[in-house]
């Protein structure tokens, strides 16, 4: 125990232990041996022991540290040792538990990975079942004991349109979501399914079935309701669907009207499946669409549609009539199509289309057009329940047509004018309608026992085999038939094979073709011979003509070709009237016919006949013939109290001598007959080189004449119209020259006639108004009076449909004062037509233009019809101005014209005037102004603008 204090001694330790007892030791015995009374020697030896004792002590100290620290240090030694060993024995153990520590963390990592992995898994599940939950179509609803909704996935949000507002309708009854939700608590306690219908804006309408489940909470006492909803839309639209086209199928037997078809179809689309608008269109030759049927929206029946190339044929309805397939269009409001219709598709709020093209043997026939709120609504299965609704359509389209077209062919084969027969191989009638039995006069009984021979003459008995077995490939004839009471008449037969009920018959359309054999022969009679007269007509008359020309050629004899062409009969025309003027044809037709001469008299049309004499055996018997003609028409003729004389002018052309063909014996028959015209006319003359050439020359002339006025050919002369009170120039009047580079100046009476007879007249005039109206404002400008500006109108002109309307026009471009222009017309135009010339008339003077007649006195006017005319001057022709101081009776029509002029108030200008006597004689009997070559003659503008400097100095003495 006493030595237990230095057991944990260090060497530090027994250092300092040493040190203090030394320190002691000699701090202490010196303190002490010099307290003792002892001498030096003896200090001195006690110093030495004391050295002694402490060297003694402290190493009797030291070992006996130094000893016990070895011991402690041996004990500590075998401690070790001990411990060692024991560390060995719990090294042993400590790897044993190692080893176990190590099979243990191994099985814990194990576990805790299987852990993990039972977690993983967990949450795996976790997320498939809640995406289960969220995405599946069928819609899951979760409610509390009290209605409130515990979960809801989307699908479920979704299909009940929850936050939108959407209606739903049970058996016809409409529900709110707060009402609806009661209802699925019913359910439950009844164990019924509830078909819903859910109606949500801008949505189309869907179907849910909605089953009702009760289940125990988990987490306290109390129930909740499970409700899944299924959305069997398509399975409804479908029902519906196959319910529409069994109802199709319904109607169609029942022969309800196609109108009735498309109407059902539409309404169900709107009203049933909840389509914004449907419709069905009909296919239009023009390249149109025709709205047959529609049912919703009808801003969308308001718009143009077409199945052409335009822009309106562009969009799914347009394209689906043209390739012949569906068409879906997606409505974007950045599409040229949107804009397009957007009145039409932008209030409904339509977003997509889909065209179904109805088809029939390969041919579009119509469009079924469905319209809905949704853009991406038509997808393939909808579409393919869709195409059958439409080929069902198309189907039921095409059989109630050909329903109809069966009823039509029904009842045009009873009403039909012809006899339709079905007749088997070997000639038995097997039917026919009532028209064989009203033609052949056998009822129907006798009919079906007879063999069609039975109405056949001979010929067609010889041909019998050849024509039964002929008809497969179709035959159509003309022969004569017999009735039952042996009456012949002519028929048209038509047989082809035909296939009744898989039995090979013959079918027979025969037409009673009676009455046309009766019009052909007045129609052929119409197309040869002249209608007025009774005459060959040219066409006839050509056939005469080309055979005689033939026999002559083969007997080598000779023809002659007269053209004969009535004198001034366009006068008999205007003065008379027409129906006189056909008097006078028929007239003339029966004296030359009454004279026996000639193979074939003929009229060419209006006053133009013809004769032909075949086998000629001298040139004068031709001539003989043409003198007995002119002496028939010194006779005169007499029409209805109206005694009337004309005469005819002739030409003659020979065959050969002239010609060897027919066209060109005519045309020089008519040369000939131009030159008798030109010869005064009541003559006969024949064809020679000499007149051939003329007739070149007037073709030369005429070609000549229609480029004259591109080239600028043309220019107006003026002849002066002067007071003759005051020798004034009060007027000119416009008068064309033609100044050609080639035959120098040509006098109008040249070519004027050529410019009628081509109608080159009507440019021409249109140039002589503008260019008059030009020239009387140039005139103008200077500061001269005003001049009326006369123009002549031709007949051709004045007849024209737009006539009036080219003078305004020529008025205003020119910018001419109308009360200086002054238009003359002659006599003759205003009386042709009198009732259609006073309106044309009328409608000229409104313009504000006067209105003269010219050559007043050589027709045939009517005094009451001559006082309605709107005109302001009578111009007196200069054949009766010539007359004074020559001829009394011409001096007596000038007189009458001027005092009819003055009672009608209109103003007398005389023409020709180129003597003093005949001026003294005009002035004396109070003509107003004359014109002539005493004063002037027609000269060009700028001698007009000498007189008109002159002033006063021009004026007539």
């Amino acid at each position: 125990m006493g030595w237990k204090w230095n057991k944990g001694l260090t060497p530090l330790h027994i250092a300092v232990i040493y040190a203090l007892v030394g320190g002691a030791w000699v701090l202490f015995s010196d303190r002490f041996i010099g307290m003792l009374p002892i001498e030096h020697r003896t200090m001195f030896f006690l110093e030495v022991i004391k050295g002694w004792f402490y060297v003694a002590f402290t190493a009797l100290l030291l070992y006996a540290m130094i000893r016990r620290s070895y011991r402690i240090l041996k004990d500590t030694e075998q401690k070790v040792h001990r411990s060692y060993n024991e560390l060995e024995t719990a090294h042993g153990e400590l790897e044993a538990t190692h080893q176990e520590l190590e099979a243990t963390h191994e099985e814990l990592v194990a576990a805790e990975e299987e852990l993990r992995q039972q977690f993983d898994e967990i949450q795996d599940r976790e997320a498939y079942y809640r995406g289960l939950y969220e995405g599946v179509s069928n819609g899951i609803l979760v409610l509390d004991g009290e209605g409130q909704v515990v979960q809801a996935n989307n699908p479920a949000q979704i299909l009940l349109g929850m936050e939108s507002g959407a209606q739903f309708n049970i058996q016809g009854e409409l529900f709110s979501w707060k009402e609806l939700v009661p209802k699925f608590i019913e359910s439950v306690n009844a164990d019924l399914s509830l078909e819903i219908e859910v109606n949500e804006a801008g949505s189309s309408k869907r179907w849910l079935l909605a089953n009702t489940d009760s289940i125990d909470k988990t987490d306290f006492d109390g129930k909740e309701i499970v409700v899944t909803l299924i959305d069997y839309s398509e399975e409804k639209r479908l029902e519906i669907v196959t319910k529409i086209l069994n109802e199709i199928d319904q109607m169609v037997l029942k022969g309800s009207s196609l109108k009735a078809i498309e109407e059902k179809i539409c309404n169900y689309m709107v009203e049933k499946i909840g389509f914004i608008c449907a419709w069905v269109g009909s296919k239009e030759e023009d390249g149109g669409v025709a709205f047959s049927t529609h049912a919703g929206a009808q801003s969308v029946n308001n718009a143009t549609v077409r199945w052409d190339d335009s822009v309106y044929g562009q969009g799914a309805v347009g394209r689906a009539i043209r390739l012949g397939i569906p068409q879906i269009f997606e409505f974007e409001t950045d599409d040229l199509l949107y804009s397009l219709w957007k009145s039409n598709i932008e209030e409904p709020g339509i977003k997509s289309v889909a065209a179904f093209p109805l088809l029939h043997e390969g041919s579009v026939i119509g469009v079924f057009v469905l319209y809905s709120e949704l853009p991406d609504f038509f997808d393939s299965k909808r579409m393919t329940i869709l195409e059958h609704l439409a080929y069902q359509l198309a189907i039921a389209v095409a059989s109630i047509e050909e329903r109809e077209r069966l009823e039509r062919f029904r009842i045009l084969a009873e009403h039909a004018n012809e006899a339709i027969l079905f007749v088997a191989l070997d000639g038995r009638i097997i039917d026919a309608n009532e028209s064989a039995e009203r033609m052949y006069g056998y009822s129907h009984e006798e009919l079906l026992n007879l063999n069609i021979q039975a109405f056949w003459l001979s010929i067609e008995r010889e041909h019998a085999e050849e024509l039964l077995t002929g008809s497969a490939n179709g035959l159509q004839y003309e022969t004569n038939h017999m009735t039952k009471t042996g009456k012949v008449f002519p028929v048209e037969v038509s047989i082809n094979g035909a296939n009744l009920k898989g039995r090979s018959v013959i079918l027979a359309v025969i037409r009673d073709i009676s009455e046309r054999r009766e019009a052909e022969e007045v129609i052929w009679y119409k197309v040869h011979y002249d209608e007025l007269t009774g005459l060959p007509n040219r066409l006839l008359f050509n056939e005469h003509l080309k055979g005689a020309l033939a026999q002559a050629k083969k007997n080598q004899t000779q023809c002659a070709l007269i053209l004969l062409d009535l004198d001034q009969f366009k006068l008999i025309n205007d003065s008379l009237g027409h129906h006189l003027g056909d008097q006078l044809l028929k007239l003339v037709a029966k004296r030359i016919e009454s004279l026996y001469v000639g193979d074939t008299f003929g009229r060419f049309g209006g006053d133009e006949f013809v004769l032909l004499l075949s086998n000629l055996e001298q040139i004068e018997d031709a001539e003989n013939v043409a003198r007995r003609v002119l002496q028939v028409f010194i006779t005169p003729f007499f029409l209805e109290g109206n005694e009337v004389f004309i005469t005819p002018s002739l030409g003659i052309s020979f065959y050969p001598a002239d010609a060897e063909d027919m066209e060109t014996l005519t045309k020089q028959a008519d040369t000939a007959m131009y030159h008798a015209k030109e010869l005064g006319r009541n003559n006969y003359q024949f064809f020679t080189e000499v007149l051939n050439t003329k007739v070149q020359e007037r073709l030369a002339l005429e070609n000549s004449l229609r480029k004259a006025l591109e080239r600028e050919e043309f220019m107006l002369y003026y002849q002066p119209q002067v007071d003759l009170k005051t020798g004034e120039i009060k007027g000119v009047e416009a008068l064309i020259r033609w100044n050609s580079p080639e035959r120098g100046l040509i006098s109008p009476g040249v070519f004027i006639p050529i410019a009628e007879e081509t109608g080159l007249i009507v440019p021409m005039g249109e140039w002589i108004l503008r260019s008059a109206c030009i020239q009387s404002l140039k005139w103008q400008q200077p500061g001269y009076p005003g001049l009326r500006m006369s123009v002549n109108i031709s007949a051709r002109q004045f007849r024209e449909p737009q006539f009036i309307e080219k003078v305004a026009e020529v008025i205003k471009e020119t910018g001419m004062n109308p009360q200086w222009l002054e238009i003359e017309i002659t006599e003759s135009i205003a009386m042709e037509y009198a009732e259609d010339s006073m309106e044309q008339l009328r409608r000229l003077k409104q313009l504000g233009v006067r209105i003269a007649i010219d050559d007043f006195g050589t027709g045939y006017s009517s005094m009451n019809y001559l006082r309605k005319l709107p005109i302001d001057t009578l111009k007196v022709d200069q054949s009766f101005v010539q007359d004074i101081g020559i001829d009394e009776n011409g001096e007596a029509i000038v007189v009458t014209i001027i005092h009819l002029a003055q009672s009608l108030n209109l103003k007398v200008i005389a023409e020709g005037v180129e003597t003093e006597n005949q001026q003294i004689f005009l002035r004396t009997n109070s003509c107003h102004e004359m014109q002539g070559y005493l004063f002037c003659k027609p000269v060009p503008p700028v001698e007009v603008e000498k007189y008109l400097h002159m002033g006063n100095s021009s004026k007539v003495k």
